[in-house]
């Protein structure tokens, strides 16, 4: 009996990341709402956010589809990156760090020297990319994320 092995090779699907247009409204729509309820963003919420030129939106893109966001605030002094989401099947992949990184580019061309983040408390997987990209947790603030208090980070 001959047994023969196929060899294949699987290639990973190379990511994208780009400023969001109106082609990726439904689906940042879509992963706040799931990643983000205590926002409660309508969809026209993120229209208008989107065109914002304070707030920024970056999407990651695997195969043609948004698999992941990031959105954050040019504020006077500094950038606050005010969401990130990466949907399950893309977790995994350095997608989440990849758009973090992404954002604070944009943040330091824009000529802000500073950039903050809340992050839910008990969020490790949050925290651990967040330090990863250089971030460090400064305290604890007042402010609930989905009923859970909320830490504040700063990378400079």
């Amino acid at each position: 009996m001959l047994v023969m092995e196929i060899a294949r090779t699987v290639e990973k699907p190379q990511v994208q990341i780009v400023p969001a247009g109106q082609k990726h409204l439904y689906s940042i729509a879509s992963m706040t709402e799931r990643y983000f309820p205590y926002a409660n963003f309508s969809f026209d919420e993120v229209k208008r956010r989107v065109a914002n030129p304070y707030i920024r939106y970056l999407v990651a893109i695997v195969g043609g589809f948004t698999a992941g966001f990031v959105d954050f605030e040019l504020k006077e002094d500094r950038g606050q990156i005010l969401g990130l989401a990466v949907l399950e099947e893309h977790r995994g992949r350095g997608i989440g760090e990849m758009l973090a990184r992404s954002a604070l580019g944009e943040i330091v061309e824009s000529g802000r020297q500073r950039a903050e983040l809340l992050v839910a408390a008990d969020n490790a997987p949050a925290i651990s990319l967040y330090e990863k990209v250089g971030f460090a947790t400064v305290g604890k603030t007042n402010y609930q994320l989905w009923g859970k208090e909320a830490t504040k980070s700063v990378v400079t």
